[in-house]
């Protein structure tokens, strides 16, 4: 489902007019740090210019090695989960400004993005690996359905523009 207040954002603060690259943080062995791969994952299938899926992860151990190359594209946008205290859980928010991964668990990693889409899960529970499945897909699938709907509004955007130009 469409997550009308990211789409506002997205809009709102995103370029419409450069290639958008998607950062999705996180692991596949951490049902709710999994929200990353899982969004690169569906995005990927979409055809969609992603770092981190389930298959390639960006993780600890392998963020560093691409961070550069990530952080040289025009517009970077992060996804990652991010604690939360309880009244905030399963909740999706938009920054303007790179994620920190690692924050949470305390581990120092480079900031990637230019932007950042945070799923808000419970820390301790994602430490303790006992976050549920279900809130992951939902939070998921929620960013996918409305980050492609962002694309559909800036792909009209750009055609309405050269067609003006022309």
């Amino acid at each position: 489902m469409v997550n009308a207040a990211l789409l506002r954002n997205l809009l709102e603060h995103v370029p419409y007019n450069v290639k958008i690259t998607y950062v999705g943080i996180g692991t596949d062995r951490n049902i709710l740090d999994s929200l990353g791969p899982m969004v690169g994952t569906m995005l990927e299938e979409r055809g969609h210019k992603v770092y981190g899926t389930i298959d390639k992860p960006m993780h600890a151990l392998s963020l560093p090695k691409y961070v550069d190359e990530i952080n040289d594209n025009k517009c970077v946008i992060a996804i990652d989960a991010c604690a939360a205290v309880t009244e905030n859980l399963y909740t999706i928010h938009f920054r303007q400004k790179p994620v920190k991964p690692g924050a949470g668990s305390g581990k120092i990693l480079p900031q990637v993005g230019h932007f950042s889409i945070l799923g808000m899960v419970d820390g301790k529970d994602v430490l303790e690996n006992l976050g549920r499945l279900k809130h992951t897909m939902t939070m998921a699938r929620d960013i996918v359905d409305t980050i492609e709907r962002f694309e559909q509004i800036r792909y009209r955007r750009m055609e309405r523009r050269r067609t003006i130009n022309l």
